[in-house]
């Protein structure tokens, strides 16, 4: 009598083994996952493409791209402003003055100093005395000096 039991036990944890197996392939409901090419969600995402446009072109949605691909589209996003960058070291070196002096402003912080120095007659009529009138000519000749000299290099 002490055999049968033996067996009896035996067979009930295969059976409850092979229940597990079947409850992790049963399908729980639900949509399947929608494809989306990763690779075109990182290009688009590397020229600037705006979530909306990346989803169209992938043909899924916004919501879809935010929850599945949002590391995705940070890499993307990086490499395009990392290819744009440079693009513009490029240009910059090969002497185009005004991307020079808008990197320079941009990665070192430089700026232009412009010093205003004003000096009031004490006249309110609207008429400039001479010595205002010469000092704001003056001015006005400094500043069309300084853009020419930009123009040529600083020369």
């Amino acid at each position: 009598m002490s055999t049968p039991k033996k067996k009896a036990a035996k067979k009930a944890p295969a059976k409850k083994a092979a229940r597990k197996v079947a409850k992790k392939t049963v399908n729980k409901g639900g949509r399947p996952k929608k494809e989306v090419d990763a690779r075109l969600v990182e290009q688009l995402a590397s020229i600037g493409c705006t979530m909306g446009e990346i989803a169209a072109a992938a043909d899924c949605s916004v919501d879809t791209l935010e929850r599945r691909f949002a590391d995705v589209i940070a890499k993307g996003r990086e490499n395009g402003k990392t290819r744009l960058r440079k693009k513009q070291i490029e240009v910059a070196l090969q002497g185009n003055v005004s991307m020079l002096i808008w990197l320079g402003k941009q990665i070192l912080g430089q700026a232009e100093k412009v010093e205003a120095k004003t000096e009031h007659s004490g006249q309110i009529n609207g008429t400039l005395d001479p010595d205002a009138k010469k000092a704001v000519e003056d001015w006005a000749k400094n500043i069309q000096r300084n853009i020419k000299k930009q123009r040529r290099g600083g020369k």
